[in-house]
């Protein structure tokens, strides 16, 4: 399996629907009139920006050989709801050991303006198959 480290995969155009917003505000037990929430990055970011990673045959991660190790997020200020992000991925490190691989990649979320809104890292677990793939 080739090292994705450093690899960019191209942006996503996403559009944080504000009824989605607002239904998953009511889900926590949040006050939707607070615009949205911080845990909503997860859907914005992460499923934009992963499908990419994940649906590249290049990477050989598999869903049923996956798990999702770890997450963190940076805002430099919170999106609106109806703002649309320009969603950017980075495998960032990409390393085998004992039958695994450890991938982290980093989610760029850029507003209309091009400052970047919020920051994602995801860490994955992927088992690997007994030939190395």
């Amino acid at each position: 399996m080739a090292d994705l480290t450093g690899k960019r995969y191209p942006p996503v155009l996403t559009r944080l629907d504000a009824e989605r917003c607002a239904e998953f505000a009511r889900v926590l037990g949040d006050d939707p009139d607070q615009g949205v929430p911080p845990t909503f990055a997860a859907v914005y970011a992460l499923k934009a920006a992963a499908a990419r990673l994940f649906e590249d045959p290049e990477s050989g991660i598999t869903l049923s050989g996956l798990l999702h190790s770890e997450q963190e997020f940076e805002w430099r200020r919170h999106p609106e709801p109806g703002e649309s992000l320009t969603v950017e991925g980075t495998v960032t490190q990409d390393l085998a050991r004992r039958g695994m691989r450890f991938v982290t990649y980093r989610i760029e979320c850029r507003g209309a303006d091009g400052e970047v809104a919020v920051t994602a890292v995801a860490g994955f677990v992927v088992r690997q198959a007994a030939d190395g793939s």
